[in-house]
Parts: C-alpha cells; sequence; structure tokens
C-alpha cells in the first residue's frame, strides 16, 4: 500500500476504461455463487445510469470482475444477442495479480465466507437496546 499523497491530488491505481464485455470474465475464486433470482431482478428494473461502475482488473487479453458480478450478467441478458461487441465504462486495475483481486475484504451488504468452510455465516443483528425506565415513566 503506497502512503498518504504528498501533493495536491489523491491519485488511485485504477482508471476508468471502456472494456470490451466480450472480454470481460468472471474469476470463481474472486466471486461469490452467482444469484440467478437477483440478475432476474436486476434485468427486470435495469436502469443503465443506475449501473454504477464495475471494477475489473486486466490482466493478459481478459478483464476479471472485481466487484459487479450481477451488474455484468444482468447487462448482458439485457442487452441480448451481440452483447459481446459492446463496451462498457469499468474502474481498470493494471496486471494486479490474481491473488491480490481474489484476497478483497467482504463487500457491505453481502453475507461473510467462513475461510475454513466456504459457506456464508448469518450477519450479525444489531444490538439492542431495552427502553429505559426514564423513557416509560415520562411518557404516562
Amino acid at each position: 500500500m503506497k502512503g498518504k499523497p504528498t501533493g495536491a491530488k489523491v491519485e488511485r491505481s485504477a482508471h476508468l476504461r471502456w472494456v470490451p464485455l466480450g472480454r470481460m470474465r468472471v474469476n470463481p475464486l474472486a466471486q461469490r455463487d452467482l444469484n440467478q433470482a437477483r440478475v432476474d431482478k436486476l434485468v427486470a428494473e435495469f436502469d443503465p445510469e443506475q449501473l454504477g461502475t464495475p471494477v475489473v482488473n486486466h490482466r493478459g487479453e481478459c478483464f476479471y470482475v472485481i466487484d459487479g458480478q450481477h451488474r455484468f450478467e444482468a447487462l448482458k441478458v439485457w442487452l441480448g444477442e451481440g452483447w459481446q461487441s459492446q463496451q462498457v465504462q469499468c474502474e481498470a486495475y493494471e496486471g494486479m495479480s490474481e491473488h491480490l483481486s481474489t484476497s478483497r475484504p467482504p463487500t457491505i451488504g453481502h453475507p461473510r465466507r467462513s475461510a475454513t468452510t466456504g459457506r456464508a455465516s448469518s450477519p450479525r443483528s444489531p444490538t439492542r437496546r431495552a427502553p429505559s425506565s426514564r423513557s416509560a415513566s415520562s411518557s404516562r
């Protein structure tokens, strides 16, 4: 990891670029199992303006999806025949090792996977505080 910037800009190593959909790949080591119901829902409500920016790693001839697997699959369905010749703007890293592109922290809203079993664990429920006696007596 690089140190804090010393100049006036915070520069990231990923840059926006147009990526041919036909060269995008999903690495099963880096992605959770595809949830077809989620893809179907995204297709039914598809709005290109809400696509966001998928994140990919450019290695060799391919662009491996780091973030955006379900959006990528929904875009392919929404575009239909000929989707391979279309392009989408992505945040692209160049030549990141497979190890680095598969070892990322869990994304908010997604279940964590056990490092030993690979199974999803249930998310923790938020801690709830019991109503205090003061608030109960003041509402009388």
